[in-house]
């Protein structure tokens, strides 16, 4: 028997026919399905403002049959514009709830992940979390492949990149990093970086401003490498006040430089060395009280590859190079005997200034002994010095020792000790040419029939273009030494 009911405007043979249905009241489904055949959809679509409401205290199933598997609870909200932006919202209606709102997703095995959102009594609304009930959380998986995971398949872990090729792992064994290709890097590239890879840890500062710098505040820093530890090479640093720097340069040398600005070198190779041993060898010596130029080196030993000093038997002299200016420890030794009678000699080496000291004032005629004016000459009583260009008082050209001297002037002794005296009134010029220091000189009566021997070693302060020769004086008379053999070394050995 079939139901027949007649609409208003007409009569139906079959419910499909009317287009427009309505329901007078709730529908009862008596504890059937709503089905579809044909693959059809079921759609919900309220109009307008309408939602799709679950009323509180009925659950929505999911799952091949009505044992709750997952369950939504009715007090949330499903709905499609969330702050105007398109999406779907599970929204807790019941805002009498003191306990933390809860979406779960769960499989028939009892695996499950929860979100968590704490209670509107909670104070620390933002806070948002996450909780699985096996030790992986992974996110955007793909078979064995993770981009991040929190837990491993066999250990607890915090790993990031890929099952097979992990990039990042922090797990009870510390922090791993790994893979070239990838490197882990805080910063970008117009800003300070630490970039980490598994060859290397790289600090850099802002590649802009070659200002910037990178402080490490702690009170022992060690670096613990078998490995090299790596100075770009720089140019001399602005000094920050409290703070050492150490650098390097493209001279190939090692410096540090205080707070206040002073440079001291640690570490550049400067050396070299000239020599001569054989058949004796006679110097000859044309004047009395006058430094002559020793001439009978041969051989240049070793010395540094970088240019810093330079050897040449030929002019027997040892030239600092443009990068080679620092302290010296200057030396040398010597095996002599005198020509024709037993004399008293100076052999000393003698530096000779790239640039000359300038004398400005020299005393006039008759005085005695001769004084000369040199601002900041920096010589000390008992050295000796080469003038040359002195005009009018040509006596204070010559070989000299220094007496009573002060910050800008000294007195001229004769190398036998002889007062100097003035031969007329000084008109212009005169250079310090050549500098004996007191300290490298050998002062001794040389035997003719004995060979004797000396030397000395001190520091000496060289600058690039300085010239280091060796230098004898007689002062008895005019007769020559004979060189049986001679060494002059110089190594640089500070700043």
């Amino acid at each position: 028997m079939g139901i027949q009911f007649t609409p208003p405007g007409g009569s139906l043979n079959n419910i499909v026919e009317d287009v427009t249905p309505q329901l007078g009241g709730s529908l009862d489904v008596n504890g059937q399905s709503i089905v579809t055949t044909s693959d059809g959809n079921i759609v919900l679509a309220p109009d307008g403002t309408g939602v799709v409401a679950l009323i509180p205290g009925i659950k929505l199933v999911m799952g091949t049959s009505f044992t709750p598997v997952g369950v939504l609870e009715a007090n949330f909200l499903l709905s499609q514009d969330i702050d105007a932006k398109a999406g779907i919202e599970f929204r807790n209606l019941n805002t009498g709830l003191s306990a933390e709102s809860r979406l779960v997703i769960s499989d028939t095995s009892g695996h499950y992940m929860a979100f968590d959102v704490p209670s509107i009594n909670n104070t620390q609304t933002n806070l948002f979390g996450l909780s699985r009930k096996t030790t992986d959380f992974i996110f955007n998986t793909s078979g064995t492949a993770r981009d991040i995971a929190i837990g491993s398949l066999n250990d607890k872990a915090i790993v990031l990149g890929t099952f097979n090729a992990e990039r990042i792992r922090i797990d009870s064994s510390g922090l791993k990093l790994s893979n070239d290709n990838y490197p882990l890097q805080f910063g970008d590239d117009q800003d300070a970086t630490i970039e980490f890879n598994s060859t290397s840890l790289n600090i850099v500062a802002n590649a802009v401003t070659a200002s910037d710098t990178i402080t490490i505040t702690a009170d022992n820093f060690n670096l613990d490498t078998t490995g090299v530890f790596f100075f770009k090479e720089t140019t001399t640093p602005t000094p920050q006040a409290g703070y050492g720097a150490i650098y390097t340069t493209t001279i190939n040398e090692l410096f540090f430089q205080d707070g206040a600005g002073n440079v001291h070198l640690l570490q550049g190779n400067a050396f070299s060395n000239i020599w001569f041993h054989g058949i004796v060898t006679a110097v000859t010596i044309g004047a009395q009280d006058a430094f002559i130029l020793i001439d009978t080196f041969e051989n240049v030993g070793r010395e540094d590859d970088l240019g810093n000093v330079i050897g040449n038997a030929t002019t027997n002299t040892l030239t600092i190079g443009a990068n080679g200016g620092g302290i010296y420890a200057l030396g040398w030794h010597a095996s002599f005997s005198a020509n024709g009678a037993s004399r008293e000699m100076l052999i000393c080496p003698g530096v000779t200034f790239a640039s000359a000291e300038v004398i400005t004032l020299v005393t006039d005629s008759a005085v005695s002994p001769i004084v000369v004016t040199s601002a900041g000459h920096g010589l000390l009583n008992g050295e000796m010095v080469e003038i040359s260009g002195v005009g009018g008082n040509t006596n204070a050209n010559g070989s000299f020792m220094i007496a009573s001297k002060t910050d800008d002037t000294f007195e001229l002794v004769a190398l036998d000790g002889a007062a100097t005296t003035g031969n007329a009134n000084y008109t212009s010029g005169g250079t310090i040419d050549i500098h004996y220091p007191g300290n490298l000189m050998m002062h001794r009566e040389v035997s003719q029939t004995d060979i004797g021997h000396g030397g000395h070693e001190a520091n000496f302060r060289l600058d690039a273009g300085d010239v280091v020769s060796m230098y004898v004086a007689n002062l008895d008379a005019a007769s020559d030494l004979n060189i049986y053999g001679i060494s002059c070394i110089i190594k640089r050995i500070g700043d």
